[in-house]
């Protein structure tokens, strides 16, 4: 049979158990917080520095896909 001592002892357990699962969890919804905020930043640098380079690489596949219907165009 428990005692008093032992509902205790398991109450204080929970009780830390909860609160070492909420700052777990509040630490790892800050860690993806700021992981969110940093690939949006780095998203955002991307694209003002990169649309040229994106542009580039748009211009090329398309060049590729116009030679690609050309030949196959050709030998039908």
């Amino acid at each position: 049979m428990l005692t008093k001592k032992d509902l205790s002892t398991l109450k204080t357990m929970f009780r830390n158990t909860e609160t070492g699962i909420i700052t777990k969890v509040g630490e790892m919804i800050q860690k993806n917080t700021d992981e969110l905020v940093e690939l949006i930043n780095t998203g955002f640098n991307a694209q003002d520095v990169g649309f040229s380079k994106i542009d580039k690489i748009l211009v090329n596949h398309e060049k590729r896909i116009g030679i690609l219907e050309e030949k196959s165009f050709k030998s039908n």
